[in-house]
């Protein structure tokens, strides 16, 4: 990957327990190494680039997580890439939150 580029993958949603969504994707990361993502999430990946975001962000809050997770990226995900230097190939022009729970592949500038 040309190093001008960042690939950051946003698992602010993932929690620790164990579902369908948690085992995929934690399957997937792994898989997904020689591209040097930066992940955007509560949890541990120690070969990897990590941006920390809170953990009650998670879907094992129930709904005050899912809102609070909806708050976050209308209000905080953005600037999350400006800290980062990286824009989003992927992001809606109104912030518009129907994209939320896919992963966002941004690149620097």
């Amino acid at each position: 990957m040309n190093r001008n580029h960042q690939l950051l993958i946003n698992l602010a949603f993932l929690g620790t327990k164990y579902t369908g969504l948690t085992t995929y994707t934690k399957n997937l990361i792994p898989q997904l190494a020689n591209l040097n993502p930066t992940l955007i999430t509560s949890n541990s990946y120690p070969d990897f680039n990590t941006y920390p975001v809170s953990a009650n962000l998670t879907q094992e809050q129930g709904t005050k997580g899912n809102i609070k997770r909806l708050i976050w990226t209308e209000t905080q995900l953005y600037q999350t890439y400006q800290q980062l230097k990286v824009f989003p190939a992927i992001y809606p022009h109104s912030r518009s939150t129907y994209l939320w729970k896919l992963p966002l592949y941004c690149h620097s500038s």
